[in-house]
């Protein structure tokens, strides 16, 4: 089943309680919220680089998963950008050994109307076991390596220290529930609820590719 690949943008909800919103919301594929620190829904969070990583001790249910889903926060200063800022989520798992999976990687590219601070909020998906392949409980995988690299250039270059992006703030919270992104997009009912929450600044916008 296809799922377009849908942004909501409510950059101006002030009135929004972000807690309560992301534990509705069983898929958000991107979300701008308003914000300066990391939502404390977001179980692992740091601080760092254009080019920072988490690394989370994953729980042997996990393992027999055909993927794992992940849900990351970036607290950005937004700056117009006719390219937007492309974040680039990567992810490996490690073994009590000492070996490492093959990286996996998800890209998601946001624009927002106003210069201001935001969160740019994704949903990734990277897969567990592949056919005829050994699970990740075989191979003694028991932590993931979460990513995260920010660019704002078209041609995807890496932001050097001097710029606004060379230090911001992450989360991860890896979500423990079987939903895939065949199942939509969260409650339509609480999306609505948001819309009048939003009432009194300027309504969320939905952008869909």
């Amino acid at each position: 089943k296809y799922i377009p690949n849908i942004q909501l943008n409510f950059a101006n909800c002030f009135n929004l309680n972000q807690e309560a919103f992301l534990e509705t919301q069983t898929v958000l594929q991107e979300l701008i919220l308003p914000g300066e620190e990391v939502p404390s829904y977001f179980t692992h969070k740091t601080s760092g680089t254009s080019s920072s990583s988490l690394t989370i001790p994953l729980f042997p249910s996990f393992l027999s998963r055909p993927f794992i889903r992940v849900r990351v926060c970036a607290v950005l200063m937004y700056r117009s950008c006719a390219n937007g800022v492309d974040i680039h989520v990567n992810c490996r798992f490690k073994g009590i050994s000492g070996n490492i999976s093959e990286s996996f990687s998800h890209r998601h590219r946001f624009w927002a109307a106003h210069n201001d601070s935001h969160l740019f909020i994704m949903d990734c998906r990277f897969p567990l076991n592949k056919d005829n392949a050994p699970s990740l409980a075989e191979l003694d995988y028991d932590h993931v390596d979460i990513q995260l690299q920010v660019s704002n250039s078209f041609f995807q270059r890496e932001v050097d220290e001097h710029h606004e992006y060379s230090k911001f703030k992450w989360g991860v919270r890896i979500l423990n529930d079987h939903s895939s992104a065949e199942s939509g997009l969260g409650d339509p009912n609480t999306l609505a609820h948001v819309n009048d929450e939003c009432h009194e600044t300027e309504q969320g916008e939905e952008r869909t590719w």
